[in-house]
């Protein structure tokens, strides 16, 4: 699938956002802040990582473990 790679990582950047952010910025101001995107879009994106990070390559699951990692130092 073209593009998969960058999707993947999109919705990753935008499930942190709206994981961390989310308490002083709406969705919709994520979504500006990132590029434009409608709050619906990352609010589906931030599900489709976190549907991802259950069911797809260890790979994910670390990163998002990583990602909680970081963010609670």
């Amino acid at each position: 699938r073209r593009g998969h790679r960058y999707n993947e990582a999109r919705n990753m950047a935008l499930w942190a956002a709206a994981r961390w952010c989310s308490a002083h910025m709406s969705l919709e101001t994520i979504g500006r802040a990132m590029g434009g995107i409608s709050a619906g879009a990352v609010c589906h994106a931030a599900h489709k990582a976190e549907h991802a990070g259950k069911r797809r390559s260890s790979r994910v699951r670390e990163n998002m473990e990583r990602i909680k990692y970081k963010f609670k130092a």
